[in-house]
């Protein structure tokens, strides 16, 4: 890979677990009031809901060019089980993307319109079509993830733990917002795990680990 791409990709893979700790790390003040289950339109109707998730949103669209970018620096050794955990989270990945900026842009429009529509058991969560791409893009996303990092902590052109954090952060952050806890200690793995293969990246450093 060619070492001005290897940076950007470098960059960008950096930002991007910046911006998950950025979107996720304030809910670490509400800890001790969270319950089991939130209080979705509830959350959707604050003021700050768009300006909350503006981190999320860009860190999810940036995230399929992140998993592009680490598998083609591993591509000449990667296995069998890496390259379909690649598959898998990059086509769940962009169905991610695609969540995030649905719920962050189009959801509080959704909300003022009809207010039942956004609790868990109304009439989106309980659409086939919805359900099917939400559900299925989150767990081919977390899956992906789990089996391309795990395959990247055993390739060792990355650290390996780096490798193991971004395969257990990438299964925490597969699963939706409905379950705040599982999603927040992903996202402290995740995030960090791609912060530091961000920062090899950068500094043109894939040597074996």
């Amino acid at each position: 890979m060619g070492t001005q791409l290897t940076r950007w990709d470098g960059l960008i893979a950096g930002l991007t677990g910046a911006l998950l700790l950025i979107w996720w790390l304030p809910v670490l003040t509400l800890l001790p009031d969270l319950n089991a289950r939130w209080d979705l339109a509830a959350m959707v109707d604050n003021s700050t809901w768009a300006l909350y998730n503006a981190p999320g949103a860009i860190a999810a669209v940036l995230l399929p060019w992140v998993i592009v970018g680490l598998y083609v620096c591993q591509k000449p050794v990667m296995t069998k089980v890496g390259r379909v955990g690649f598959y898998l989270s990059l086509i769940g990945a962009v169905i991610f993307a695609w969540v995030q900026l649905e719920q962050t842009l189009v959801w509080p429009t959704l909300l003022a319109e009809s207010p039942d529509l956004l609790e868990l058991g109304g009439a989106m969560f309980a659409s086939p079509p919805f359900a099917a791409v939400f559900w299925a893009g989150h767990g081919m996303m977390g899956i992906g993830l789990a089996m391309f990092g795990r395959a990247a902590s055993r390739l060792r052109v990355f650290p390996r733990w780096a490798g193991l954090l971004m395969a257990f952060g990438g299964l925490g952050l597969s699963i939706p917002i409905v379950i705040p806890w599982i999603r927040i200690i992903g996202v402290l793995m995740l995030g960090p795990a791609l912060m530091w293969m961000g920062y090899i990246l950068w500094r043109d450093r894939l040597t074996a680990y």
